[in-house]
């Protein structure tokens, strides 16, 4: 809804924007075709000039599209590299993660393997008879003195740990066909 206030600037520029075409009617031709002639001058001033802009984009649009297919297949190239670098990372950082978790699995059994051959150690020990503890101690205390020194590497700890299970074949074979050994009988 349109109110009085609104619509009388409205009036009042038509009328006086029609004012002049009234005057130069009323004047003569001579104001009109000034007016058009003028009017037709800077037409043509800005035909030509689009003219000119549309010639100069025309020079420059095919530097600009052959650029532009450089800048295109540059971008492909850096793309597909990227992607064979990505893929390469991704496969690594897996092989990464798995080889973790191998060593960690590596390490849990070796862990475990070191205290089934403790158990052994003790299990072996307590089914020594007493006669039979001062020839295989020095078996013994060799596989808890490699446990209890920090400064041997696991190979070290393994090996005399394995010297325990080795003695304790020997000790079966010897109690089946029968052994004789030295020590001291009490009356």
């Amino acid at each position: 809804m349109t109110t009085i206030r609104q619509t009388i600037p409205a009036v009042l520029l038509a009328l006086l924007s029609a004012a002049p075409l009234a005057g130069a009617q009323a004047g003569g031709g001579a104001g009109f075709d000034a007016a058009s002639a003028d009017v037709a001058q800077r037409l043509d001033e800005a035909v030509a000039e689009l003219d000119a802009l549309r010639e100069e984009l025309a020079t420059e649009k095919i530097p600009m599209s052959r650029e532009l297919g450089r800048l295109e297949a540059e971008l492909s190239a850096v793309r597909l590299e990227y992607r064979d670098v990505s893929r390469l990372v991704d496969g690594r950082i897996q092989d990464t993660i798995n080889l973790r978790n191998e060593i960690k699995t590596r390490e849990d059994e070796t862990t475990y393997l070191s205290n089934l051959l403790s158990q052994f150690k003790e299990k072996y020990e307590s089914y020594l008879h007493i006669a039979e503890e001062d020839r295989y101690a020095p078996v013994l205390e060799a596989a808890d003195a490699a446990l209890d020194d920090r400064t041997l590497d696991e190979s070290a700890v393994y090996a005399a740990q394995i010297a325990v299970v080795d003695s304790a074949l020997d000790r079966l074979e010897a109690v089946l066909g029968g052994e004789r050994f030295e020590g001291t009988a009490a009356d």
